[in-house]
C-alpha cells in the first residue's frame, strides 16, 4: 500500500475502525458505499482533505477501533493538519486556520454519455486537467473549479464548449444554475454530472429544470452526490467600491 496517499491513509483508518465502507458512508450521511468509494483508494492523492468531507468522517469513523479513532486522526488529514504537530495552548478549531492559497484554476473536459437523468443529459468529467488558468487573487481561497460543457440540455445558455466555474462546499439556493455529480452506477471512479436549474428539494427528492427541451423533473436524492452553484460574472468579480445615487 502506498502510504502517503490520502487516500492510503483513509483506508487504515477504516480498517482500524472494523467498519464496512457501507456502514461508514451511511454513517456520514451518504447512500451508498459507491459515494465515497473514490477516496478510499490508495490512487487518491491530494493535498488536503476536503472540510466538508472530514466533518462527516468525523461523524462516522470518531468512537471506533482499537485504539479508537479520535478527532484528531481525520483532522490531521485536512488543509490546518500540518499545525497539530505544535503545541498549542489551546484546542486547535478551522476558524484559526485560513485556506491554502491556489494561483492556479484547473478546468477538465467532459464528455457526453448519451444517458439521461430525469430529462438531463448526463455527461463524464475527465480525471485530468486539460487546461489550467490564473487564478484571480481575490479567489485564491475559494475551492472553485471548471468544466468545458459538453451538452445540449442547457442551451443556449450553456453551449458545448462553453466554460463554467463552480464552487464546491457552498450551498445551492433555489433558482440557481447548478452542476449535480451523480452516483456512478458502475462502481467506479469516474464523476458524472449534468447542469440544470435548481428548483428545490424535498426529503426524499431534488427538483431541476432544464432549457432544451424545456422540462422540470425530479431525482432521488439518493442518486445524487452533490449538487453544486454555478458562479455568476457577479460572483468572480471583486467588488472595489459602491456608488451610491
Amino acid at each position: 500500500m502506498t502510504e502517503n496517499t490520502v487516500g492510503s491513509k483513509l483506508i487504515a483508518l477504516k480498517e482500524r475502525s472494523g467498519l464496512s465502507l457501507d456502514n461508514i458512508a451511511k454513517a456520514a450521511g451518504y447512500s451508498r458505499a459507491s459515494s465515497i468509494q473514490r477516496y478510499f483508494s490508495e490512487d487518491y492523492d491530494v493535498k488536503w482533505l476536503p472540510r466538508s468531507l472530514a466533518d462527516r468522517l468525523i461523524e462516522a469513523l470518531v468512537g471506533f477501533g482499537d485504539p479508537e479513532i479520535v478527532k484528531h486522526d481525520i483532522e490531521y488529514l485536512t488543509e490546518y493538519g500540518f499545525m497539530m504537530d505544535r503545541r498549542s495552548p489551546m484546542p486547535l478549531s478551522p476558524h484559526m486556520f485560513q485556506r491554502r492559497i491556489r494561483d492556479e484554476l484547473e478546468c477538465n473536459s467532459t464528455y457526453p454519455s448519451r444517458m439521461y437523468l430525469g430529462e438531463a443529459e448526463l455527461f463524464d468529467i475527465a480525471a485530468d486537467p486539460i487546461q489550467v488558468f490564473q487564478r484571480p487573487e481575490h479567489l485564491a481561497r475559494r475551492p472553485i473549479e471548471a468544466i468545458y460543457i459538453s451538452t445540449l440540455s442547457m442551451s443556449p445558455r450553456y453551449r458545448p464548449g462553453e466554460l463554467v466555474i463552480y464552487e464546491r462546499e457552498r450551498p445551492a439556493a433555489p433558482g440557481q444554475d447548478v452542476i449535480v455529480t451523480t452516483q456512478s452506477g458502475d462502481q467506479s471512479d469516474r464523476e458524472e454530472g449534468f447542469i440544470a436549474i435548481f428548483v428545490g428539494r424535498s426529503k426524499t427528492e431534488a427538483e431541476f429544470a432544464v432549457l432544451n427541451p424545456s422540462a422540470t423533473f425530479s431525482v432521488p436524492l439518493s442518486e445524487i452526490s452533490e449538487i453544486i452553484p454555478v458562479l455568476t460574472t457577479l460572483d468572480l468579480l471583486a467588488p472595489k467600491y459602491t456608488q451610491h445615487a
